[in-house]
């Protein structure tokens, strides 16, 4: 830190300390011994929350891509979602249909997917 910015950290933490009625030198004295390193940590985390905030919009948007480009997909997921069926549900029915013993054809359709209709 050149000797600027100190000056400019010096001010700031003045007029804090005097919009908030406290007594400057005691101010100073918070802000090396206690404060400090909660700021810089809280900094540091505030900047790893953003990026991983721009990690997960960006997942959610190629998300939403691939739904979109399978509109019927999309709106039966939909359809179960707002039906309260969760993401993990469905993976819990499809685990039930592979170890269910269900009858696949070379094209991988399920042969006897109306016994399974029949249950709904």
């Amino acid at each position: 830190m050149d000797f600027k910015e100190l000056k400019t950290v010096y001010q700031t933490i003045i007029e804090i300390s005097k919009a908030n009625n406290i007594n400057p030198k005691e101010s100073i004295e918070k802000f090396f011994n206690d404060e400090y390193d909660d700021i810089v940590s809280f900094k540091k985390k505030v900047e790893d929350l953003k990026k991983e905030a721009a990690t997960l919009n960006t997942q959610i948007t190629n998300n939403r891509v691939t739904l979109l480009s399978q509109p019927q997909i999309g709106i039966m997921l939909q359809k179960l979602f707002q039906n309260g069926i969760l993401e993990n549900d469905i993976e819990d029915i499809n685990s039930i249909l592979v170890t269910g013993g269900l009858d696949y054809d070379s094209d991988k359709t399920i042969i006897n997917k109306k016994i399974l209709i029949r249950f709904s």
